[in-house]
């Protein structure tokens, strides 16, 4: 008797765990799949639109771009101050006791933070400054 009853449990788990799968099992529904080409389209051309839009237009009145060479060297200039800042503020005391201190070490932190953010600008092939 005890056979009987595993065999027919066994059967019942196999036909029941069979009947909630689909036909497609597996396979990316077909709305997924055509909202991954829409997507993909789309990127490509902003993609193309931004490129287009790089070599086309002028710049600002009064903004002229930057020769590469001074690019590269404002870049190099920027390394060079992130350095020594970055080295100015591991040398600072990890316990901060006057008001001192800590202003320097804020002063340094936003300091780093403008580095940060004229290395992203002077790291664009194209950089526009403001003409003389």
């Amino acid at each position: 008797n005890d056979g009987f009853v595993d065999q027919k449990r066994n059967s019942q788990e196999t036909s029941e765990a069979g009947q909630f799968r689909s036909h497609c099992y597996g396979r990316v529904p077909n709305y997924i799949q055509k909202r991954k080409t829409a997507i993909a389209e789309a990127e490509e051309r902003r993609r193309q639109k931004g490129a287009e839009s790089d070599d086309d237009g002028p710049p600002a009145e009064g903004m002229v771009r930057m020769k590469e060479i001074e690019r590269l060297e404002t870049l190099r200039l920027l390394d060079e101050s992130e350095e020594k800042a970055r080295t100015e503020l591991q040398r600072l005391p990890l316990s901060m006791q006057g008001h001192g201190s800590a202003r320097k070490r804020d002063k340094l932190e936003a300091r780093l933070r403008e580095i940060d953010d004229a290395k992203q600008i002077f790291s664009k092939d194209k950089v526009y400054i403001q003409q003389a």
